[in-house]
């Protein structure tokens, strides 16, 4: 039994100002959700902000100053679980008051925890928030506006990350026709998102889905998703064969720079619908793609990086039928 609360806060601050009414808020729920757990608990939160002279819509992306903060606690025996939270997060960056005379408008997004360890033991590894994989710069991340996509935040790297609070039981999930377990789960996300997580509890799976399935605006994240769901046929196939994805076997499914390359030709199509006048070319999108690669040599590029050719960038010496249509 678990507790979860968030929190979406517009402050306004003058002269400085201060984010402690925030801060009393998250501390409050805290407090409240330990009643569905005491033993430990976590907040994580970003900070955005931007003076007055920036509101007016015109503001680079460097001008908005983006926080990220984090904190896990163990309960102690002599203070409160909710107090020790709230304490760790003022001395984050995004709590500190701001030395400042100009008026500030800042949003603080919040998520929090408080637990019973019921799938994993009570140590700070497996205290929520979690993360399947840090956050990290993506150069290219799409928008739609006014019927075209662009790139986001005029062009400049995008912050990506899934950061998840969760409570109840994550068992199993049902792909490829089948229910796998938790801990297979756990395995097949590892090889298809080519990054491990060390905690053993269920939650950390869903924010590994949720780096697996969340993919609008990111081509390669959207190429990755698509080759499971219509090229892979099993679990094996992430793993030279083995249903089980046990340790120690082949990661053979389709690595980033794989992905990166298959993604390049979407990516080169899109700019090229959002040049043209003509609306029809959304129509012919699958047969110019299929012409792109035909015309360019990638027919025999995709070949040898199936076949673990291309410079490393391939599934790892598999042999999975691809082909372009």
């Amino acid at each position: 039994m678990c507790g979860n609360f968030g929190l979406l806060a517009l402050l306004l601050e003058l002269h400085g100002g201060d984010k402690e009414v925030a801060l009393e808020v998250l501390r409050r729920m805290a407090e409240a959700t330990e009643l569905r757990g005491a033993l430990a608990g976590g907040i994580a939160a970003f900070s955005s902000a931007q003076d007055e002279s920036q509101r007016s819509g015109n503001a680079a992306p460097a001008d908005t100053k983006v926080k990220w903060m984090q904190v896990r606690r163990l309960a102690d025996k002599r203070s409160s679980l909710a107090d020790d939270m709230a304490s760790e997060l003022k001395s984050k960056a995004g709590f500190r008051q701001t030395a400042t005379n100009r008026t500030t408008h800042s949003t603080i997004r919040a998520v929090g925890h408080t637990r019973y360890p019921t799938s994993s033991r009570n140590t700070l590894l497996e205290t929520h928030p979690h993360r399947w994989m840090p956050a990290r710069l993506e150069q290219k991340v799409y928008t739609v506006s006014k019927g075209r996509a662009e790139l986001a935040n005029k062009g400049a790297p995008t912050l990506v990350g899934f950061t998840v609070t969760h409570n109840g039981d994550f068992e199993e999930y049902q792909i490829f026709g089948e229910r796998i377990s938790n801990s297979l789960a756990g395995r097949w996300l590892t090889n298809v998102l080519h990054t491990s997580n060390p905690c053993a509890g269920d939650s950390p799976k869903i924010a590994g889905f949720m780096e697996l399935l969340v993919t609008q605006g990111r081509w390669p994240a959207s190429v990755r998703v698509a080759y499971q769901r219509c090229i892979a046929g099993s679990t094996a196939d992430a793993a030279g064969g083995d249903h089980a994805c046990k340790v120690g076997s082949p990661n053979t499914a389709p690595k980033p720079t794989w992905l990166d390359k298959v993604a390049h030709f979407f990516e080169a199509h899109l700019d090229e619908m959002n040049q043209s006048s003509n609306t029809d070319r959304a129509s012919s999108f699958g047969d110019d793609v299929d012409e792109a690669f035909k015309g360019n040599g990638t027919d025999r590029e995709l070949d040898e990086m199936e076949g673990g050719g291309g410079g490393g960038g391939g599934f790892g010496g598999s042999h999975h039928p691809l082909t372009v249509t």
